[in-house]
């Protein structure tokens, strides 16, 4: 047993000098270009292998040194072998290489081998060729990213939708997943340009960071435009808005249109970058924006100088005024913000009139007219404003005269409920007058009352009175619940 494995062992030895001489003959004569890395990698651990089983189970001998040297000669080279056949190696790097071995590669005149590469004794500059490999390996890591991001770009659209049911007018649909590119693509680039290894795709890298950092300017001036437009666009549609404000109007009409067009044109090509990176477009949305800003300031000072007329309109949002003064030939369209404006008001009660129909046979049509007869309680309980008062000029002058004739009437009616309140029982003058009204006469009663008691000259009958007194309460209190 102890002469097979010896021999076994021999045998081994032998066969591994034989087959290495044979393989490394093919490796160094061999096109460089040929070679694989990871096979020669596997083949030269393995014959590392036979040779620590040789050193671990045969006595001390010349022969197996041999085999070791031979194979660790070629476990140094590896490294370099793997650098040079690096993938990503192009002809500049090359360059490089020639340059740090001193020696000009020609493949036509003779084909570049590992023998060749040894002879010039390129293994003794493994740090240069490693820092070569290295940086071409970097390169073309960085021109992956690069080329990712430009992919990206390359089918990213803008979402456009038609406006109100238009077919040539059009807005842009939700940017937030074109932002979140924006934003990765950003970090990306940022990454690529901080490199050392940058170089040879400088001049593209630069371009699209041109590009992005004015595609984000553009985006939000853009994103900006078109909400400060739509909330302006339903405003000064109205002809109202329009004779009232007609120096806003016109250049909002001016932002209208150019707005409209650009949307046009980004319909038509929806590619994202191509169309927010046009020249002029960034500062075509800064004049635009500028210009809305302006318009907004003047459309505050416009409200503002309505409710400084009439102050209840502060009560309302600046939406709910511009609804109401985008229709100040209809009056009706105070009707459902009165309750904002006045505190128990529900609505106004305008006059009517029978309009005959357009036609013999149609019948007659009931119209409003601008006479306001009456406000309304949401318990629907109705207090007369008196004769000519009509809805007529602006819309704050007219609720003016409304406020006006409210507290003349309220004062009026309050003068004759307190000279029902001696003439009536309680109960019967209670259905007499409005429910505002009732409450507060009685109050007014109820303290008169109660001071009269409370300022009796018999201070004996102070405490008897305020005791009938607070009977007489609870007895009306009673009654009215």
């Amino acid at each position: 047993e102890e002469v097979y494995a010896e021999l076994r062992l021999k045998q081994l030895l032998w066969d591994s000098i034989d087959e290495w001489d044979i393989l490394l003959d093919r490796w160094v004569n061999v096109e460089f270009v040929t070679i694989d890395p990871e096979d020669l990698n596997s083949q030269t651990m393995k014959y590392a292998k036979f040779v620590a089983q040789l050193e671990k189970g045969l006595p001390p001998n010349q022969v197996v040194p041999l085999l070791k040297e031979r194979v660790d000669k070629m476990r140094e080279k590896l490294p370099v072998i793997t650098d040079l056949r690096n993938p990503t190696l192009k002809p500049r790097h090359w360059d490089m290489i020639e340059e740090a071995i001193d020696y000009k590669i020609s493949a036509a005149e003779e084909p570049l081998t590992l023998g060749k590469l040894i002879e010039l004794k390129a293994f003794q500059h493994t740090e240069e060729i490693q820092e070569i490999s290295g940086q071409a390996s970097s390169e073309a890591s960085l021109e992956g990213i690069l080329k990712k991001v430009e992919d990206s770009w390359k089918s990213t659209e803008f979402i456009v939708l038609p406006h109100k049911d238009s077919k040539d007018i059009f807005i842009l649909g939700g940017t937030d997943e074109i932002q979140q590119l924006c934003d990765d693509s950003n970090i990306n680039i940022a990454t690529i340009a901080s490199s050392r290894h940058v170089g040879p795709i400088k001049h593209r890298v630069d371009d699209w960071q041109t590009n992005l950092e004015l595609f984000g300017k553009t985006l939000e001036e853009w994103t900006t435009c078109q909400r400060n437009w739509l909330y302006l666009e339903s405003i000064f549609s109205a002809p109202d808005i329009q004779r009232q404000l007609p120096s806003e109007s016109k250049s909002f009409l001016a932002v209208d249109k150019s707005y409209k067009e650009i949307m046009r044109k980004v319909q038509k090509v929806p590619l994202a970058m191509r169309a927010a990176t046009q020249p002029g477009l960034y500062d075509t949305f800064r004049n635009n924006n500028n210009l809305l800003d302006q318009i907004q300031k003047c459309l505050e000072a416009y409200l503002e100088s309505k409710r400084v007329i009439f102050p209840r309109f502060y009560f309302l949002s600046n939406d709910e005024l511009l609804e109401i003064l985008a229709q100040t030939r209809n009056p009706l369209a105070v009707q459902p913000h009165l309750r904002k404006c006045f505190d128990a008001i529900s609505k106004l009660e305008f006059g009517t009139e029978k309009k005959p129909g357009e036609t013999e046979d149609a019948p007659e049509e009931i119209v409003f007219t601008n006479d306001i007869l009456a406000m309304i309680s949401p318990e629907n309980e109705k207090v007369a404003l008196g004769k000519n008062l009509k809805a007529r000029g602006n819309v704050e002058d007219w609720l003016g005269k409304v406020e006006e004739a409210m507290f003349f009437h309220l004062r009026r009616l309050m003068k004759s409920s307190i000279n029902d309140f001696e003439q009536y029982d309680r109960e019967e003058w209670l259905k007499m007058h409005a429910s505002q009204i009732v409450l507060t006469v009685s109050q007014m009663m109820w303290a008169r009352d109660i001071t009269e008691v409370l300022e009796d000259e018999d201070m004996d009958a102070r405490l008897p009175g305020m005791l009938n007194f607070e009977q007489k309460s609870f007895t009306d209190l009673n009654k009215l619940s």
